[in-house]
C-alpha cells in the first residue's frame, strides 16, 4: 500500500512550482517587448521606403510582433548555438571573442558599402549589402551575448568597461541594426515596378493596377509606383471599391506563355455586392 505524501512535502512542492511562474512570467512579458520594438523598428524602415511610416499608428501589436518573429527566431537560434558548447569547447569561445572584438570594424564596414551603394544609386547591391548587414548584426549580437554570458559565470564578476561593451554590442546590433536593415531592404525590394512580392489591386472604375502594401478591416493601403516621384502615391480605399486581390507567380523565362498565371494559393477577393451596384448602374 502506498503511503500518501505529507502535506507538508505537498505544499513545498506546490510553491516551488508557483515560485516559478512569476520568473516565467517576466521572460515572456521582457520578450514580448523586446519582440515588439524589433518589429516597431522593421516597419518604421519598411514603410519608410514608401513614404508611409504614418502606417505605423494603423498596425495592431499582432502585425508589429509578426514583422518581429524572423529575426527574433534567428537572433535566439544563433544565441542558443553560441551558449550550447561553452563548458566542452574551447573553439566557441575564441570565435565568440574573435567576432565580438571586431564589431565596430564590421558595422563600419557595411555603413560605408551602403553609402556607396546609395550614392550611385546601384539599387540591387544596397539591398544585398542591408540583407547582409542584418545577418552579420544577428551573429555579432548573438556572439556578444555568448560573450557576457562567459564574463558573468566568473565569480568576481563586475560590470566593467568589458560588459557595457558587450551589452551595448547585443542592443545595437541585434536590437538596431539588424530588423532596420531587414526592413529597409524589403521595402526596396518590394517597391520595385517589376518585383512580384506583393499582390496586385484592380479597382472598381480605374484601368491601372495597383499593389497592396498594408489591409487591416476592410481598409486597403495601395499604390502604384510612378518612376518620376520619389515615393509612391498611397489610396486608402474600401472593400466596396476593390474587384480584385491577385498575388502573381514567378515563372520560368522559357515559358513566356505563362506569365499571366497565377499561383494556386493567390488571393482573389469578390466582393458581395459587386453584383448588385452592376445592376444598379446598369439601371441607371
Amino acid at each position: 500500500m502506498m503511503k500518501s505524501p505529507q502535506p507538508k512535502t505537498t505544499f513545498e512542492a506546490i510553491g516551488k512550482i508557483l515560485g516559478v511562474f512569476p520568473n516565467i512570467a517576466s521572460l515572456i512579458l521582457g520578450g514580448t517587448a523586446l519582440a515588439y520594438l524589433i518589429g516597431w523598428l522593421y516597419a518604421k524602415e519598411y514603410f519608410g521606403v514608401f513614404g508611409a511610416r504614418w502606417l505605423l499608428a494603423e498596425l495592431p501589436t499582432s502585425a508589429l510582433l509578426g514583422y518581429s518573429s524572423q529575426s527574433v527566431a534567428f537572433l535566439l537560434f544563433l544565441c542558443y548555438l553560441a551558449t550550447l558548447d561553452l563548458e566542452e569547447s574551447d573553439k566557441t569561445e575564441k570565435w565568440m571573442t574573435a567576432v565580438s572584438g571586431k564589431g565596430r570594424k564590421i558595422i563600419i564596414f557595411f555603413l560605408v558599402l551602403q553609402i556607396v551603394f546609395q550614392s550611385f544609386k546601384w539599387q540591387m547591391a544596397y539591398i544585398i549589402t542591408s540583407y547582409l548587414f542584418a545577418t552579420a548584426m544577428t551573429f555579432y549580437a548573438a556572439a556578444s551575448f555568448g560573450r557576457l554570458i562567459i564574463e558573468m559565470k566568473n565569480p568576481k564578476f563586475k560590470w566593467n568597461l568589458v560588459s557595457t561593451y558587450l551589452t551595448f554590442g547585443i542592443l545595437l546590433s541585434g536590437l538596431y541594426f539588424a530588423p532596420t536593415n531587414l526592413g529597409r531592404a524589403k521595402g526596396l525590394s518590394d517597391i520595385d515596378p517589376s518585383s512580384m512580392n506583393l499582390p496586385v489591386v484592380k479597382i472598381r472604375n480605374i484601368d491601372a493596377e495597383f499593389k497592396l502594401l498594408h489591409q487591416r478591416d476592410g481598409t486597403f493601403y495601395v499604390f502604384t509606383r510612378d518612376t518620376t516621384k520619389y515615393y509612391p502615391e498611397i489610396l486608402v480605399i474600401g472593400k466596396a471599391d476593390v474587384i480584385s486581390i491577385q498575388k502573381k507567380r514567378r515563372v520560368d523565362k522559357d515559358s513566356p506563355a505563362e506569365l499571366d498565371q497565377t499561383d494556386n494559393d493567390s488571393a482573389r477577393v469578390n466582393l458581395r455586392n459587386s453584383d448588385k451596384q452592376v445592376s444598379e448602374n446598369n439601371s441607371r
